[in-house]
């Protein structure tokens, strides 16, 4: 290709954290994606990314990056080669998803959330929900005591993987 006095094809790395760093750019060129765990690792390192427009990145990116339609090399290639030539928003853009980042992806964010969404799932009233068979009812009960331990942040994760075990038991 070329391009060897211009890219670097990092290829496989053991400790990611060290590579994004080091890059100009960080270019992900995904046809599908689930959740973008590499846009989130790069955007914690400051780097600026351009990624392709597919499942979760642009709600992962926001702002924080440029997103590229997936199959369009031409477009990815432009995009990359405009941050290239612009070290103030390379720089920029790494900042901002780096606090994109700590604002929104951190371990402590996670378990926030989840500890909000069982406050919410502990306190719906009973009216609101429709009649259920007698396994659904007691498996809804445990699960709305473990929502309540967990939002009190008395709960562990094995708590919870024991109340799923429990019910798989019960019904074997």
């Amino acid at each position: 290709l070329g391009l060897t006095d211009a890219v670097v094809f990092a290829g496989s790395a053991d400790k990611v954290s060290e590579v994004y760093p080091r890059a100009e750019v960080v270019a992900m060129a995904s046809i599908s994606e689930g959740f973008p765990y590499a846009v989130v690792e790069a955007m914690f390192s400051g780097a600026a990314i351009v990624a392709t427009d597919v499942g979760g990145v642009r709600e992962a990116i926001g702002p924080a990056g440029v997103l590229v339609n997936a199959h369009d090399p031409a477009g990815l290639a432009t995009a990359i080669t405009e941050l290239l030539r612009s070290p103030n928003t390379r720089r920029t853009m790494g900042a901002a998803a780096r606090l994109r980042a700590l604002r929104h992806f951190t371990e402590e964010t996670f378990v926030d959330e989840y500890r909000s969404s069982y406050r919410r799932l502990a306190h719906v009233p009973q009216t609101s929900r429709p009649a259920r068979p007698r396994v659904a009812t007691a498996l809804a009960a445990r699960f709305q005591r473990t929502a309540r331990a967990w939002s009190a942040g008395t709960r562990t994760t094995s708590d919870r993987v024991g109340l799923f075990e429990r019910h798989r038991e019960s019904r074997e």
